[in-house]
């Protein structure tokens, strides 16, 4: 390749562009985070207005069951952003490494 025509990109220290791909992915991560937590508050509000009676359960089966889908749905947004935080994290390190 010509010299005269490197870009800064073909210039930058390789650590760049995975810094670059794991911010890509981080901010892919935390939206997808934002969509699934929707999805899963309106699930919620579905199975909330659902009559215990027609299950086959107790009033307060059903409130035990919508508590632990609860601490599974906190979980699970808890894993994602904790995922998008670390790839954030690493990034940043490899951006401190290539300066």
């Amino acid at each position: 390749m010509n010299s005269d025509r490197m870009t800064a990109c073909d210039q930058a220290p390789a650590g760049a562009g995975l810094a670059r791909e794991q911010l890509a992915v981080a901010w892919a991560v935390e939206e997808t985070a934002v969509r699934v937590q929707r999805q899963l508050t309106r699930a919620r509000t579905l199975l909330h207005r659902l009559d215990p009676a027609c299950l086959g359960i107790s009033a307060g089966q059903l409130e035990a069951l919508l508590l632990g889908y609860d601490v599974y749905v906190r979980m699970l947004d808890d894993a994602l952003v904790e995922t998008a935080d670390d790839l954030r994290a690493r990034a940043d390190a490899l951006v401190g490494e290539a300066a």
